[in-house]
């Protein structure tokens, strides 16, 4: 079986760049319950089957030592 829908959180543009890029390079991550309120309030009431972090590149991960998608 296919997906039936996903969700994003918004347009890849200032000031959500910014954001996305302080939490993936620059270590911010409290910004990952910012991130999981918002795209919560998206599903409006409906409940995921499933949420997947991406696997990141074993030398990307080393060197960020950490995955965001996973936080």
């Amino acid at each position: 079986r296919g997906f039936e829908s996903f969700t994003c959180l918004g347009v890849y543009q200032e000031p959500l760049r910014h954001l996305v890029h302080a939490f993936k390079y620059q270590a911010a991550t409290p910004l990952a319950g910012w991130f999981a309120l918002r795209l919560s309030r998206q599903w409006r009431g409906k409940k995921p089957d499933l949420l997947v972090p991406l696997p990141l590149h074993p030398s990307r991960q080393q060197a960020r030592g950490y995955n965001q998608a996973s936080v």
